[in-house]
């Protein structure tokens, strides 16, 4: 008999967490995911701020009224430091409501002068790998796509890295999928 109150406890659980990832995907497949602030118009919010793996690089990223692809705004890496192990600068937002185990498109505008390799990728995956890197040279507005799969996650870890030098302005980040 205990036994039997024991399952009936866990089986509610199991079935309430299974109602809640139904609702979960459902809403991810009505409302699609959402990168907050894209275009960076409201400056950094809901993005991460822009970090440095040691504060001594000459590294530099801030929100730039001069150049943008859309709106107002964009945010610029300027980036003074070779491309050499550990050395880089990053921000990054977590965006919810994908479905796991499917395939999305990260597509954003870029500008460069001078990039060299590294200068700016961007990463969908918590660990970095394989991210996207944006073309080399100088160059105006460019359209930048790529694609990705979600794996297990209910969650894109958009994150955007700067390992390289140039100065790179990129703007109207989205992602769509299913």
């Amino acid at each position: 008999m205990k036994l039997f109150w024991i399952l009936v406890r866990w089986g509610t659980a199991a079935i309430l967490v299974l109602c809640v990832l139904g609702l979960l995907a459902l809403y991810a497949a009505n409302r699609g995911c959402t990168v907050r602030n894209s275009g960076f118009e409201d400056g950094l919010k809901g993005w991460s701020a822009f970090r440095l793996a040691d504060k001594n690089l000459k590294i530099e990223g801030s929100v730039s009224e001069v150049e943008h692809h859309s709106g107002t705004r964009s945010f610029q890496i300027a980036n003074r430091e070779s491309r050499r192990p550990c050395v880089y600068g990053t921000f990054s937002q977590k965006v919810w409501f994908v479905l796991p185990y499917h395939t999305y498109t990260v597509r954003f505008w870029v500008k460069g002068k001078d990039v060299k390799l590294g200068a700016c990728e961007v990463a969908t995956h918590p660990r970095w790998i394989n991210p996207q890197q944006v073309p080399e040279g100088t160059y105006d507005w460019t359209e930048v796509t790529f694609t990705f799969d979600t794996r297990h996650r209910m969650f894109v870890p958009l994150r955007i890295i700067s390992e390289g030098e140039g100065s790179v302005w990129i703007d109207d980040i989205s992602i769509s999928g299913p």
